[in-house]
């Protein structure tokens, strides 16, 4: 039997020009249709997937967050735990109801997930600017930026403890912390937690640094308040873990004999 190389031999040399080129076209061809159908099944995925989402389709199209490095921390970076609360979500002024949340305080990070239980594929971090408000644990968040006051209330996301003529808002953040332990010689990491309340009346921020802050800035009733913190045994300590009920409790009772 002849090989392919004798055959071509004896061809005349249109035809010689014309084979080559022919096999060049035939191959890139395949190649383009081979890529059009596996665009076409790429296209076939995201649209099942949007179509699966539904309404809560422009939820998934933010960006995967990073890993954290799987060291054994006493404290995890988010709010509560690793695990996707269940709220509702404001999101550029559609609200979407019964979706898996998690705020990530030592990155400032709002996730969504289609799980409790979720693995980092299925994580995806909100557009801060997007979010209108979110509810969960029976609380309620913004995501507060005003430049021309961020010096006293950094952009960030903030807890409603009070909404009305005087709002209080509290920001949680962790800060990430590593230490030899002296007694097993083993280094510990952990995330510390810091809070920050900030009371906002007529559109402007005002940072609460502990009794005197709220008697400077809701003074009106001085002789009054002082009785009420006494009788009440409020706690303005800044590292005592009721200084957020203590802020709570002396500006609902100011609201209330300011009236």
């Amino acid at each position: 039997m002849f090989g392919i190389d004798y055959f071509f031999l004896y061809l005349p040399e249109k035809m010689k020009i014309f084979i080559p080129t022919f096999f060049v076209t035939f191959f890139i061809s395949v190649v383009m249709l081979f890529g059009q159908e596996q665009i076409s099944a790429d296209q076939r995925a995201r649209t099942d997937y949007f179509k699966e989402s539904g309404p809560f389709s422009i939820l998934y199209t933010g960006r995967i967050p990073d890993v954290y490095p799987n060291l054994p921390f006493k404290e995890p970076p988010f709010l509560y735990s690793y695990d996707f609360i269940i709220g509702n979500l404001s999101y550029n002024g559609r609200l979407y109801e019964n979706v898996f949340l998690n705020l990530n305080v030592h990155k400032n990070q709002l996730y969504v997930s289609q799980t409790e239980k979720a693995n980092q594929q299925q994580i995806i971090e909100l557009d801060p600017l997007l979010v209108d408000f979110f509810t969960f644990k029976k609380e309620k968040f913004i995501y507060y930026n005003v430049q021309e006051y961020k010096a006293v209330a950094p952009p960030g996301y903030y807890a409603y403890l009070l909404e009305g003529e005087f709002s209080l808002l509290r920001n949680t953040s962790k800060t990430f912390n590593e230490k030899l332990d002296k007694e097993t010689q083993k280094v510990v990491y952990n995330f510390i937690p810091k809070e920050t309340y900030i009371l906002i009346h007529n559109g402007i921020p005002y940072k609460l640094t502990g009794k005197k802050s709220l008697l400077t800035l809701l003074n009106k009733h001085p002789k009054e308040m002082r009785t009420f913190i006494r009788n009440a045994r409020l706690r303005f300590n800044t590292s005592s873990p009721e200084i957020g009920d203590s802020y709570l409790l002396y500006v609902t009772y100011y609201e209330t004999i300011n009236k």
